[in-house]
């Protein structure tokens, strides 16, 4: 068995490099990873640990714009992710996958899942993006035109020791994780071709008055297609409430709610989520010697 330990490939995608962590077995059931606003594909390392260890072969892109891809200059909104996502499942040579979506990844899952059916096998939500009106306030505000300005005063090379200053991590009692998380953050909208890319990807699906909508008063979602949604009860950016309203649009979508307050729960409690995939996709659920 392929080690569950990912590792750096790349593929072409309309003549530009997209950059992917690949890991577990070529055979295994595929599963693509899409993350979210402002990070790539080393969110999802904890997590494809464990669906690699249970025999899924597991992909995340760094999406094009993001991380180790390139930065063309494309329209980067929610169609445009979907398109490119759907075309490196097709030069993989993947017939179905099981999407995971986190964040403005959700989103995105579920433009794929409509508008390239014949690849989503399954869908999975985390903490998604795209199902209703409420966002943290931030977000809004950097909505708004003009805070681009404000963005390049705040995160620059001259403010990146500041960041990085451990004294200032155990002042503001920063776990580990968010370290990470910031930094994958800061690596993603320094520079003004990274923050472009930012603001048109923010833009693409949240306005000052909140996100532009709910999918599932859209019908973006099938309720043919099996459907996981992954939340935390306190999730600080997009509340829990949006988990819940998948049911209106799937009854028979699963919907598990996870203590904390947490938005990036794929990362926060890995194993559970590991589980609970697993669970869905009919994987182990607990974990098995390696082979």
């Amino acid at each position: 068995m392929e080690s569950p330990t990912p590792h750096r490939q790349s593929a072409n995608i309309w003549g530009h490099t997209v950059s992917y962590l690949s890991a577990g077995p070529a055979d295994g059931p595929p599963i693509l990873l899409l993350h979210g606003l402002a990070s790539d594909a080393r969110t999802w390392e904890p997590l494809m640990s464990q669906l690699a260890r249970r025999g899924a072969r597991v992909i995340a892109p760094d999406l094009l714009g993001h991380g180790e891809s390139d930065k063309p200059p494309l329209t980067y909104d929610l169609e445009a992710f979907a398109r490119s996502a759907s075309a490196l499942v097709e030069t993989l040579g993947l017939r179905h996958v099981t999407v995971v979506g986190h964040s403005l990844g959700g989103a995105i899952a579920m433009h794929l899942a409509r508008g390239f059916p014949q690849f989503c096998q399954r869908l999975v939500l985390i903490s998604s993006g795209g199902l209703g009106h409420r966002v943290h306030p931030v977000l809004r505000a950097a909505a708004v035109p003009g805070t681009e300005g404000v963005l390049a005063l705040l995160v620059n090379d001259r403010m990146a020791p500041v960041y990085r200053a451990r004294a200032l991590h155990k002042l503001l009692r920063l776990r580990p994780e968010t370290v990470a998380n910031l930094g994958r953050v800061g690596a993603n909208i320094g520079g003004r071709e990274r923050r472009s890319v930012f603001f048109e990807s923010l833009r693409g699906a949240i306005a000052p008055h909140g996100q532009r909508g709910s999918m599932v008063e859209l019908g973006y979602l099938d309720p043919d297609r099996p459907t996981l949604v992954i939340w935390s009860e306190h999730d600080p950016i997009v509340p829990v409430e949006h988990a819940l309203a998948v049911l209106d649009g799937v009854p028979s979508a699963q919907v598990e709610i996870l203590s904390g307050s947490s938005h990036d729960p794929h990362r926060r409690h890995a194993a559970r989520v590991g589980q609970l995939i697993a669970g869905f996709l009919g994987l182990p659920v607990e974990d098995g010697p390696l082979s």
